[in-house]
């Protein structure tokens, strides 16, 4: 097997994600068939207010990360992570969304992100219960809801597994410190203008299976470093896999692949000097 370098630190972040996970006596095989990464595209993290205690505020965010591993033999196994980026809030409205940000409400640059991770899945008619810490404006909490498995692991488009949930629940800005005050509008008044504190959440997730085995994270010939510390880890197991990055980060080249042998810069046949 040929080994190829390394030109940044994913292919670490890689292999010590998929290592850590090994702490539930689970292969890396049978996790690498759990893990789901959250397709934006098709998922949603909304929410709903109320203001002078009728009229709907709708929003949502636009920018986050997120990561269910799911085992449907055994959904204690479970987990979901997951990181929003506070500033990509979106209201439909630009000055409510600027006044949203400001320190006021989210205070997006002290607060950049929104970060809930889970610590316990509970399997339950439908679906799952999920407990975890969420934490915002640098508060944490914690929170537990149901979640209903719309659609269970299967192969419903083409090769890839996907899996999806939905959920929903409310939470209170006060217990976030996300009082709404008016510094930022000064024409804001928070107890004229009735603005809810409890706020609706909705959860519309659907995952992608992260087969990294069976998926080419990289182009061309040869294949990518993370393709081949992968494919070691999944064959050989958690050690061989570090030892292959350490000599993927050691191997001198450039762009994270092997040159042939007697290759020069661009992959092409280096020139003899004359003698």
């Amino acid at each position: 097997m040929q080994i190829h370098p390394v030109r940044t630190s994913a292919t670490l972040c890689l292999a010590l994600l998929v290592v850590g996970q090994q702490a539930g006596a689970q292969s890396a095989a049978q996790l690498s068939k759990q893990r789901y990464a959250v397709d934006p595209m098709h998922s949603s993290i909304a929410f709903t207010s109320t203001i002078v205690g009728a009229v709907k505020v709708r929003g949502r965010f636009n920018t986050y990360d997120a990561t269910v591993i799911y085992d449907s033999a055994h959904p204690e196994r479970s987990s979901v992570s997951a990181v929003i980026q506070a500033t990509s809030i979106n209201t439909d409205m630009s000055f409510r969304d600027d006044h949203l940000r400001s320190p006021d409400f989210f205070d997006v640059k002290q607060f950049p992100n929104i970060e809930f991770t889970s610590d316990r899945v509970v399997p339950s008619s439908g679906g799952v219960t999920v407990s975890g810490m969420l934490t915002m404006h640098g508060v944490s909490r914690r929170l537990t809801f149901p979640a209903k498995l719309v659609l269970p692991p299967g192969l419903d488009r083409g090769t890839v597994a996907h899996v999806a949930f939905s959920a929903e629940l409310r939470l209170s800005r006060k217990d976030f410190g996300i009082a709404g005050t008016n510094k930022f509008n000064p024409d804001y008044n928070p107890l004229t203008d009735m603005l809810s504190d409890n706020v609706a959440i909705q959860l519309d997730l659907l995952g992608e299976q992260q087969t990294y085995s069976g998926r080419t994270l990289g182009t061309g010939t040869p294949p990518g470093a993370a393709d081949t510390v992968n494919r070691v880890l999944l064959a050989r197991g958690a050690a061989a896999a570090i030892e292959a990055f350490r000599t993927l980060r050691s191997t001198p080249g450039a762009g994270g692949r092997a040159r042939p042998p007697g290759a020069g810069r661009g992959g092409r046949p280096g020139r003899r000097r004359g003698g």
